[in-house]
């Protein structure tokens, strides 16, 4: 295990103990608000987090069953991201995913023209990817894979920034490999997201997991950590997937379709306050943003 003595992004020892489990705590810096775990894993040990297990409802961290539920995460999930990447960007050229699993969002980028390619941790979901995705993956960390400067066109990194050792080394290898009219966009858990404030209990459960989040963040504390890689966010918003919160029992008919309206009024409105429970951030290197956003 590895301790963390003062806050990655302002240096500051002063802290306090929002949540203690399993021998670590998650301490919230009370200088700039970030969250980060402490002691924390070393690297040997989160290889380890990552078996065949994880993919499926097999693994308690993990996701329930990544395979059987592809069309429901490529739909609800990596669409909109996918449309987002278009929508942000003039043209098409390389991209890279960091943390792509079993290439999904990988499998949409080279339908949408995008010459994609990933890299995944996991030797067993990369190897998935390549073998029944069927898209290009390396295996390991983006440190060891050494791409040349200026790279790659967009970078995507979807729920991937909270794992990594060191998010400000990880963006700074990221900004090295990134064109300079390139673009990133990530996705992370919102610390400060209205369902942590409602739904304690079970939110906690998907946010303060110490064998795999090691830093947590709010609109705040990633627009810092973008600042110190010299990177400036083009798009942020708040995204809401947990729709199991809001589902009820309620008959057929008028009853369901009431309930469906006020879900996606309530949904809305939560998100355009920015309280929604993922953040997803597009950036672009700071000396060449320009008049854009």
């Amino acid at each position: 295990m590895l301790e963390k003595r003062s806050c990655l992004l302002c240096k500051s020892g002063d802290y306090k103990v929002v949540k203690a489990l399993n021998g670590c705590n998650f301490k919230e810096c009370l200088n700039c608000g970030f969250i980060y775990l402490d002691p924390q894993p070393d690297e040997n040990a989160i290889q380890e987090f990552y078996p065949k297990e994880y993919f499926n409802s097999q693994h308690p961290q993990g996701y329930h069953d990544f395979i059987a539920r592809k069309d429901d995460i490529i739909n609800y999930r990596l669409k909109p991201i996918m449309e987002l990447v278009n929508l942000l960007c003039s043209g098409k050229g390389k991209l890279l995913e960091v943390g792509c699993a079993l290439g999904y969002f990988l499998e949409l980028a080279q339908a949408s023209g995008w010459e994609a390619q990933g890299i995944e941790l996991s030797p067993w979901a990369s190897a998935y990817a390549q073998e029944e995705t069927k898209v290009k993956v390396s295996s390991g960390k983006l440190e060891d894979i050494k791409f040349p400067d200026s790279y790659f066109d967009v970078i995507v990194m979807i729920e991937l920034i909270e794992h990594t050792q060191n998010p400000l080394l990880f963006l700074k290898e990221v900004e090295r490999i990134l064109k300079p009219d390139g673009m990133i966009l990530l996705t992370t858990p919102n610390s400060k997201s209205i369902h942590h404030k409602i739904w304690k209990r079970k939110f906690q459960e998907m946010l303060f997991v110490p064998e795999e989040h090691l830093f947590l963040f709010s609109i705040p504390t990633i627009k810092r950590l973008l600042e110190l890689s010299d990177l400036k966010p083009i798009h942020l918003e708040t995204k809401t997937y947990l729709r199991r919160y809001y589902d009820y029992k309620i008959p057929q008919g008028w009853g369901r379709q009431i309930r469906g309206l006020c879900r996606r009024l309530m949904l809305k409105s939560i998100n355009n306050l920015n309280l929604g429970e993922m953040l997803l951030v597009a950036a672009r290197k700071k000396e060449t943003i320009g008049n854009i956003g």
